[in-house]
């Protein structure tokens, strides 16, 4: 059976409170949603009908939104330092969020086992992979036999 959940914006929220009688301050309603928003479900449904699905789906469900966007945000400042051009930091609807959410697992193992904390452990496994060389491609050395 499936756990029920609901995806509702904080006005809506606020008016069933005040439609159920319950009154909560409006600092204590933006804690909630601030400490919700690392929680949300993702929104892509897959079938587990293969191994291969099933490795995707296990990735992306273990990994928080809050870490997915320390990693986006790393990406996004790693790429302007290397002076990338056009560069935009990685967003919840863009097509490379399922990358990040699938990549978070794999980064939160690393620190676990090398016992590093979050920020320090995805700056050391991630700016290494953002900073590869660039493979220089010579055409004199065509003629230089």
């Amino acid at each position: 059976m499936r756990e029920p959940s609901i995806h509702i914006s904080k006005s809506i929220f606020i008016k069933i409170l005040k439609k159920e009688g319950v009154k909560i301050s409006q600092s204590k309603i933006d804690s909630i949603f601030t400490t919700a928003r690392n929680y949300s479900l993702d929104h892509r449904s897959i079938l587990k009908n293969n191994k291969k699905n099933q490795k995707i789906l296990s990735r992306r469900t273990q990994s928080t939104v809050g870490n997915a966007n320390m990693l986006a945000d790393i990406i996004y400042s790693v790429r302007i330092k290397l002076k990338h051009v056009g560069v935009t930091k990685i967003k919840q609807t863009d097509n490379q969020w399922a990358q990040i959410r699938e990549l978070v697992p794999i980064i939160d193992e690393f620190c676990s086992y090398y016992k590093f904390l979050n920020p320090f452990g995805y700056l050391f496994f991630s700016v290494p992979l953002l900073a590869l060389p660039k493979p220089v491609t010579m055409p004199f050395t065509a003629t230089a036999v």
